[in-house]
């Protein structure tokens, strides 16, 4: 009886055992299940509520990550991803250049016909009209047409380039065409006068224009060079007496 009795005793104490440790774990697992329900639907609300405050436009912006530009608010997607330097204007583009000048010949001047002949510092010369307007439109690419009167023909050069020198003095530069390859012009234009050196095999032609009245004188260079006067501006030196040394002196 006593070896029944203990093992009834033992058996009992083992099944108040069991039942108290499943009464313990069970609890615990409820606690533990409801918390990770609670936090999930605390995420889910938050994620909803994050969701729909970018949907409607919320005015705090999401902080932008190192080295990214944060673009000003209501800027774009697009605008978002630019670096700073990407929202410098871009300049404008230069302008083509422009149409060249119409290939017809412009002629330069012409020969006063009323008053064809003068004198320039008693040298021979032959009187000018130039167009003011003429001077004013000269350009590169242009055709300029040149009446020589001495050589009775009209020349023509095309301007290949320009400069200026002396701050407003304005320099156009071309060959004369079909002339040998020395041959060509030089227009200098500074405030008051215009000065064109026409230089060909022939010879040498300069025409000095008033800017203001477009009056012009043309002078052939073999003429100037013809009417210099030849002169001798050395002086004569007299001589100078030496006495040879003494050679029998002491």
């Amino acid at each position: 009886m006593k070896i029944n009795a203990t093992t009834t005793i033992v058996a009992v104490v083992g099944a108040c055992a069991l039942v108290g440790y499943q009464l313990w774990q069970s609890p615990r697992g409820a606690q533990s299940s409801d918390v990770e329900v609670v936090s999930q639907n605390t995420t889910s609300s938050k994620q909803s509520g994050t969701l729909a405050a970018n949907s409607q436009g919320s005015s705090q912006p999401s902080p932008a990550a190192a080295g990214q530009f944060r673009a000003p608010p209501g800027a774009s997607a697009a605008a978002t991803s630019r670096r700073p330097h990407d929202e410098l204007p871009v300049p404008d583009p230069i302008p083509r250049e422009l149409a060249p000048p119409s290939s017809t010949p412009v002629q330069l001047w012409e020969v006063d016909a009323a008053d064809k002949h003068a004198q320039v510092d008693g040298i021979a010369a032959t009187n000018l009209r130039v167009e003011t307007r003429t001077l004013d439109s000269i350009q590169v690419g242009q055709t300029l047409e040149l009446p020589i009167p001495s050589l009775n023909k009209v020349l023509s050069a095309e301007i290949e380039s320009t400069h200026n020198q002396f701050g407003d003095v304005k320099v156009w530069k071309g060959p004369i065409s079909g002339g040998d390859t020395t041959d060509n012009l030089i227009i200098t234009q500074g405030d008051i006068n215009t000065v064109v050196v026409v230089s060909t095999i022939q010879g040498t032609y300069t025409v000095t224009i008033d800017n203001a009245t477009g009056n012009a004188t043309l002078v052939d260079e073999a003429d100037v060079n013809a009417g210099m006067i030849p002169h001798d501006d050395s002086r004569t030196v007299p001589p100078i007496e030496l006495t040879p040394p003494n050679a029998n002196a002491s």
